[in-house]
């Protein structure tokens, strides 16, 4: 008692830290971390027990039969969306599903489902009732709707493509209502097409988006648009008439019919499923066929509908609920508390060949990841539970029960142990408390009364304790049994080791405060011990302790593991503990473990994680350790995250990586985290809803390509808000709103792209979601807005985000979804706010215009006072500045003609002598040579007469020949010496000095008379010349003191230029049309024009000679007006006619310029300055 006392005394002096000792003894010494002692406690001491006979394992058995744990005899847990969701408690909804994950609803209207809300699309109006609803490839959404009026019924097909909603081409028929039928039938087909049933003019039509790429003509066939339709691809299209039974199928355009009412004992058929070519399933008011080759075999007698599923499991629509079979095996989903009544249920598969149930008030969703098998205890007694699992090394596992013993299945075989089948002192023996296996194999498991029994696969034997309850945490690897045994009043009792032989008793809740909770050992070897009130560590005789002041986050220990590295997990009642052997790390919800209390940690070898399980019976943690960044990454998965976790009290990670829980309701839970892994994908992510300034707007009649439709706005404000805006309420939003835009919106989101928003309209709110019917409200989200965050946000649960007072600028919103499978999505918008008008470029602009407006309007201020101040002395000189430049022109003129004088003088007494030493002698040569001309001829004509009085001889023909040539070259030389005549000329003109005077001259009649010359010139010399002249003469032209002569020879000589560059290529373009042939159109709409224009400039007179030939090219312009320099073929031009009137001009005092661009034409300008008399 005493020892007790100070035990107990030194560990409430050690939790206060002070220096009081714990017991007797002092401890040793005190590390960094914990409290070690050596002598404080007792060696363990050996315990006596009484080893029971050996009981074959017959006289237990309860029961024995054939079962299977396989994942296809289990049934699918189903998660389900309900009313408290959102979903409409009244009616009976059909189905579909959208490429995003969306789940689509048919009641009375179309509701799109993305796991956060419903949102509703009434877009056919009131007046049509929805008949039923289908997804295309494409994403769009086809409604077939009707509507009665009098005594006929409007039947019709629209396509809803997000944002309008329109008529199909052809799809909108009327019948009278005393039809059977509408007319009108819409059916899925393969790879998400449309087909349609029109009755009316029996013909089936297949859709792909709006284009029907296959129609048939089934004439008087029975078929209609109340069957049933079934697309198998390459097998063939498949429709059945359940009014007279009878199966179609059509392939290649061949159409072949089968009667069921001469297969089947029961002619009225509820729902037909074909499953190929030759066998199909019919579920009629008897029960369910399947037919083989036209031969009917009966599968049940039960049957109200029918669903085959990826697997060819036939899913049975029964009174109470469903029935799944395959073969042999039967599977029951009847009196369920989800779905009690089969009225208006309907099965159906989804995108990912996931099957959904859908009834009134409730659609679900079968998860093949977690199922139950219930059906453990012999005759489906369920009235015990499960109450902990083991497998064994060789994947037998055992069932330690409640009530019922033990259970025990070797893969094949199901074997129930009943341990009440002998007489025993407490029934409560069929409570399995604990189970483990040694090294050689054998089970051993605790049972209620303190018994421990050994069972080697073929007898039973017990090794009895005085003790009440007794329960096995651990087996080592040496193969030692660490145990918790204690006496009925919870008095004497402590922890043990049994190694196959004795029980060792190694220590008392008075040593180790309150009772053991787990064990474990570590790689080394040594122990830790969980206990109410601090973590033990049992090493080689010596005990360690180690509470919250050494960093555990509680004192209550729940559990212990070790890993791999060494590390020991500790569960506690305030989260998780990771200890290295040098530091705790403790860990709750802020790292993803939602649940306080841990109650069990188990290793998963298979996934490398620890699994789990906290004080919530839904609530499955699997955790994962990184030992170098000391980070834990978590997942949770419970009813909460979306995943069908059933509430159960105890778990197992078999050798697969499979998890078994034992449900509060006596089933057994399969949770298959791998198969769950494989099959995830990332979440897409859309944005619900922005709002502006806190208001959430109706976009569509923001913009005009969507405000002039109603419907538009009436879909997105029954989408978004439920009901309709006031008009009141719209004009409000578009008067406060007006100046925002967009470039178009996003299909069913209503949201738009594109964004633009004025400077006071910069505050926005995000809402969005990641799509997922189950678990979008558990994802966690990340957002970050670029050119406004400098850092994501914190991950959580969080799906709005909200932005203020945006300085104007461009900006990306990107966001990131986690969901609980532990995938990433992201998805970014990106939108821009308006600099308010103050602080736009237009402004600025003002602003510096303004600025150099008032810097301008000073500088204009000083110049005119400092003009005021000079204008009488500008007055003074303004006279002699006149004077002084009429003298300036004067002398200019002057010196111009004095240039010219000396130039042409110089020029003249070359010209001279050249006249004097050749002009004789080219007389002589022109002469000589026309006379020499004459002579032949005569010679020829005498010749020819002599030769009439004899024959002609091989002489004469080479003496005519000797003539022609002689006369040929006679010619050439009169030719070339006319020529040589010609430049002599020239040059006598060029270097003669005009000694005309100035005088008033009316220039439009000078160039009248020039141009009109030299288009006769040109006329009589060519008679296929065709250029056109256009005259476009200034009548207010005045007159100019010029020499008329010269101007005129100026004048006449760039019209001649001008028509000489239009003949030219009039002749190319004849040639080249030749050279391309006769097809050819090349150059046919070339029309050759010369036009002479005069007008009055600010300073003179310009005349302009323009022509559309084929110009000068850019690497001679600067050569035009040097004397001697032509471009015509020898004997054309002497290269003088330019640089001539360049002369003349310049002496005038005026510019002659030229404009051309090669293969457009040529312009020259004259351009004189009128000198005003002062």
């Amino acid at each position: 008692m005493i020892k007790n006392t100070l035990f107990i005394a030194l560990i409430a002096s050690a939790l206060s830290c002070t220096k009081a000792p714990e017991t007797e003894n002092e401890p040793i010494s005190e590390k960094q971390l914990g409290i070690t002692f050596k002598d404080s406690f007792p060696e363990p001491e050996i315990v006596q027990f009484k080893l029971g006979p050996k009981i074959p394992k017959e006289a237990y058995i309860a029961s024995q039969r054939k079962f299977s744990l396989e994942a296809e005899y289990g049934k699918e847990a189903v998660s389900s969306i309900t009313p408290k969701d959102g979903l409409p408690p009244e009616g009976y909804p059909q189905l579909g599903f959208d490429k995003k994950g969306n789940v689509w609803i048919n009641t009375s209207t179309s509701l799109q489902y993305d796991g956060s809300r419903f949102k509703e699309f009434d877009v056919i109006g009131t007046d049509l009732t929805t008949r039923s609803i289908l997804i295309d490839k494409n994403d769009h959404l086809w409604i077939h709707g009707f509507k009665t009026a009098n005594d006929s019924i409007e039947d019709r097909i629209m396509i809803f493509d997000g944002i309008r909603c329109k008529d199909v081409a052809g799809l909108k028929v009327k019948t009278k209502v005393s039809k059977t039928s509408l007319g009108l039938g819409m059916f899925a087909g393969a790879d998400k097409s449309i087909w349609v049933i029109n009755s009316l003019e029996r013909k089936i039509m297949k859709y792909v988006g709006e284009e029907v790429v296959e129609s048939f003509e089934y004439g008087d066939l029975s078929i209609n648009d109340e069957a049933s339709l079934q697309d198998l691809g390459d097998e063939g299209l498949f429709i059945f008439d359940y009014y007279n039974a009878i199966l179609t199928r059509i392939k290649a355009g061949y159409f072949e019919t089968t009667e069921l009412k001469t297969i089947l004992p029961e002619t009225r058929i509820l729902a037909i499923n074909v499953t190929d070519s030759n066998t199909f399933y019919a579920s009629t008011t008897s029960g369910t066929y399947r037919i083989d080759n036209k031969k009917a075999t009966s599968l049940n007698k039960d049957s109200r509908g029918l669903f085959i599923d990826k697997n060819n499991f036939v899913w049975n629509i029964t009174d109470k609920g469903i029935k799944k079979s395959k073969g042999t095996l039967t599977l029951e989903f009847e009196n369920s508390s989800l779905f009690n009544n089969s009225i208006g249920l309907t099965l159906k598969s989804d995108n990912n060949d996931h099957t959904w149930i859908a009834v009134k008030s409730l659609i679900g969703r079968f998860d093949e990841t977690i199922k139950t098998y219930n059906n453990l205890f012999d005759g489906g007694d369920n009235t015990s539970r499960i109450i902990n699992l083991y497998q064994a090394r060789n994947s037998d596992i055992y069932l330690g029960t409640l009530t019922k013993g033990l259970i025990h299945f070797d893969g094949t075989t199901i074997t129930q142990y009943d341990f009440l089948k002998k007489q025993t002192k407490d029934s409560r023996e069929n409570r399995i408390l604990s189970i483990a296996e040694d090294p050689e194999g054998n089970i051993w498991f605790t049972q209620f009364g303190g018994r421990l029994t050994k069972f080697d696969a073929e007898f039973f034997q017990s090794y009895d304790l005085d003790a009440f309850l007794s329960k096995i945490y651990h087996v080592d690897s040496a193969g030692t049994f660490w145990l918790d045994i204690w006496d009925q009043d919870f008095k004497k009792g402590g922890l043990y080791k049994f190694d196959g032989k004795d029980f060792l008793k190694v220590t008392t809740p008075s040593k180790i405060g309150l009772r053991a909770t787990s064990v474990c050992t570590d790689t080394s070897g040594a122990a830790w011990i969980g206990t109410g009130e601090a973590l033990w560590k049992f090493d080689k005789g010596i005990f360690t302790k180690y509470t919250t002041q050494d960093g555990l986050p509680n004192d209550f220990i729940n559990t212990v593991q070790s890993d791999a590295k060494g590390n020991i997990w500790i569960g506690t009642d305030n989260g998780l503990s990771i200890f290295d052997g040098k530091k705790f790390r403790n860990y709750g919800r802020p790292e993803g473990i939602v649940e306080k209390i841990i109650g069990s940690i188990i290793p998963d070898s298979t996934n490398n994680k620890f699994w789990i399980k906290g004080q919530f019976s839904d609530y499955l943690i699997a955790a994962s350790y990184n030992d170098q960044t000391k980070e834990l990454q978590v997942e949770t998965f419970s009813a909460n995250q979306g995943f069908p976790i059933p509430s159960y009290n105890a778990f197992l990670v078999d050798q697969q990586g499979l998890i078994w829980m034992s449900t509060n309701s006596g089933d057994l839970a399969r949770f298959d985290y791998q198969t769950l892994k494989k099959n995830s994908n990332p979440f897409p992510i859309h944005l619900n809803t922005i709002l502006v300034n806190g208001e959430s707007l109706v976009w569509s009649e923001l913009n005009e390509n969507y405000s002039e439709d109603s419907l538009i706005s009436k879909t997105e404000m029954i989408s978004r808000f439920g009901k309709e805006k006031s008009t009141e309420e719209i004009e409000a939003l578009k008067e406060t709103f007006s100046s925002i835009s967009y470039d178009s919106l996003i299909p069913f989101d209503f949201i738009p792209i594109g964004l633009e928003l004025p400077f006071s309209a910069n505050s926005l709110s995000f809402e969005f979601t990641a799509i997922d019917p189950f678990f979008s409200k558990s994802t966690l989200y990340q957002y970050y807005l670029d050119g406004f965050d400098k850092a994501w946000s914190p991950l959580s649960k969080n799906n709005t985000a909200n932005f203020g007072n945006l300085m104007e600028g461009s900006y990306t919103f990107q966001l990131k979804a986690l969901n609980p499978y532990g995938i990433w999505s992201e998805m970014s918008y990106s939108f821009r706010v308006l600099p308010p008008w103050y602080r736009t470029w237009w402004a600025y602009l003002l602003y510096a215009f303004l600025f150099f407006g008032a810097i301008t309007g000073f500088i204009r201020w000083r110049t005119n006072k400092l003009k005021t101040e000079k204008a009488l002395l500008e007055q003074e000189v303004s006279h002699r500045t006149s004077e002084l430049k009429e003298s300036l022109e004067h002398l200019k003129s002057t010196q111009a003609q004095l240039i010219q004088s000396e130039k042409m003088a110089s020029l003249g007494e070359l010209t001279a002598g050249i006249a004097h030493e050749i002009q004789n002698p080219l007389n002589f040569v022109n002469n000589f040579s026309e006379v020499s001309a004459e002579l032949l001829d005569e010679v020829k004509e005498t010749r020819t007469k002599s030769q009439e009085t004899r024959p002609r001889t091989e002489e004469d023909e080479i003496e005519d020949e000797i003539l022609e040539d002689i006369k040929k070259n006679l010619e050439k030389i009169n030719h070339h010496g006319k020529r040589a005549d010609a430049i002599v000329k020239g040059m006598l003109e060029h270097s003669r000095t005009s000694t005309g005077e100035k005088a008033p001259t009316d220039l439009n009649a000078l160039a009248d008379e020039y141009v009109r010359l030299s288009y006769h010139g040109f006329r009589a010399k060519d008679k296929s010349f065709n250029t056109d002249y256009k005259l476009d003469l200034d009548p207010n032209l005045p007159k100019v003191n010029v020499v008329a002569s010269d101007i005129g020879r100026v004048i006449l000589n760039l019209v001649n230029n001008a028509f000489y560059a239009c003949a030219e290529r009039g002749r190319s373009t004849v040639n080249e049309k030749s050279k391309s042939g006769p097809d050819s159109h090349r150059g046919e709409g070339y029309k050759p024009e010369v036009i002479v224009s005069s007008s009055k400039t600010e300073n003179g007179i310009e005349i302009s000679v323009k022509d559309n030939g084929n110009g000068i090219p850019d690497s001679i312009k600067e050569k035009i007006f040097q004397p001697f320099f032509t471009t015509k073929p020898t004997g054309s031009g002497t290269g003088l006619g330019l640089s001539l009137s360049y002369d003349i001009i310049k002496a005038h005092g005026g510019e002659l310029r030229v404009v051309s661009e090669e293969g457009k034409g040529t312009e020259m300008k004259i351009i004189l300055l009128i000198i005003k008399d002062s």
